[in-house]
């Protein structure tokens, strides 16, 4: 979706898309296994702050150069997946 929108960058804005997977602490817990915690990368389940800091970054000056990205939040669930086949 944000490669689509290159045009846009010939006004200089910038456009970035991301998703998230297992934010909502309490509704996580209240249906994950204690194993599926015990397995996770980062050891817990995203929270509504993380994906505020990463939309602040996004927001501000700082995050500029970061046009045409798709972000993926996930404590670093995906990427670990393949390299460790037995994760899930």
């Amino acid at each position: 979706m944000s490669a689509g929108r290159a045009n846009y960058l010939q006004d200089r804005i910038t456009v970035v898309t991301g998703g998230c997977g297992g934010i909502g602490r309490a509704i996580c817990e209240r249906f994950a296994k204690a194993d599926a915690l015990a397995r996770h990368p980062v050891g817990r389940f995203g929270r509504p702050e993380d994906v505020a800091k990463l939309a602040v970054w996004l927001a501000s000056e700082d995050s500029a150069f970061a046009s045409g990205q798709y972000y993926t939040l996930a404590g670093g669930l995906t990427a670990a997946s393949p390299l460790k086949p037995g994760l899930f």
